[in-house]
Formats: C-alpha cells, sequence, structure tokens
C-alpha cells in the first residue's frame, strides 16, 4: 500500500471510530494491522469488528468489489475471533467529516444461504445496538 493509500484509509478509519463513539459505541478503537491474519480495522466492543474502505476507490467501487470486501470482513471476523463484522464503505461526495456512509453486512443464513444487506452506518450501528451490542439504546 502506498504511502498516500495508507493516509486516505487512517482518515476513514478515524473518522469512523469518531463517529461510532458518538454513536453508542465509547470505547471504538483503530485496529492495528496484522497483514495476512488481520483482524478487521475498528474493534467497536469485544465481539464486534468493522472493516472499512474509503477514499475514491471505495465512494465508486463496484457491487463484486463491495462484495469481496464483506468476505475480506469475514475472514478478518474469523481472525480476530469475533462474533460479527460489518463493511464499511465510504459513499460519493461524503468525506470523512460527514461519515454516512454505507454499511454492509451478511443477514442470517435463510435456505439459500447468507445474504447481504446495505444500510447507512447510523442505522447499521442502531442494528447492533438493538442486538446487545454497544451503549444500552
Amino acid at each position: 500500500m502506498t504511502n498516500r493509500s495508507k493516509q486516505i484509509g487512517t482518515a476513514g478509519e478515524t473518522a469512523v471510530v469518531r463517529y461510532a463513539r458518538e454513536h453508542g459505541f465509547p470505547l471504538a478503537d483503530r485496529r492495528v494491522q496484522k497483514g495476512r491474519y488481520d483482524e478487521g480495522d475498528v474493534l467497536l466492543t469485544v465481539g464486534a469488528i468493522l472493516e472499512v474502505k474509503s477514499g475514491k476507490a471505495a465512494a465508486t467501487a463496484s457491487y463484486n468489489q463491495k462484495m469481496a470486501w464483506l468476505a475480506e470482513a469475514e475472514t478478518e471476523r474469523v481472525n480476530a475471533r469475533a462474533d460479527v463484522t460489518a463493511l464499511v464503505v465510504q459513499r460519493n461526495a461524503y468525506g470523512t467529516g460527514r461519515v454516512e456512509w454505507w454499511e454492509f453486512w451478511w443477514t442470517e443464513t435463510f435456505p439459500v444461504g447468507p445474504l447481504p444487506a446495505c444500510c447507512t452506518l447510523a442505522n447499521g450501528l442502531l442494528r447492533l445496538r438493538h442486538s446487545g451490542w454497544g451503549d444500552p439504546l
């Protein structure tokens, strides 16, 4: 990863951490990268992690790219021994000062298998809080 790419990633992760702390996850923090055994970018709380993609490449990413990143988030969930994970992707025209980004996650398993779901980061954090993660509502 180039230095500029790393700066973009750090800025995005920091913005998501700040937003999460203000929205029911006061212990949210950036995680140290572990290369092949990465454990996600943001620890929301014990057992809950996020993979964060930011910058122009994220804002203009195709559906297939987002699904590849969601699969990466699942691998990192296993590496971290976390219970839940989600992928947070920067939206076009929404910078780090306005973190109304997309959140993707796998739904419960249906007869055809798990399906991807999407909402805004704000609603995704509420979804997690309704499920018992973070501060009580």
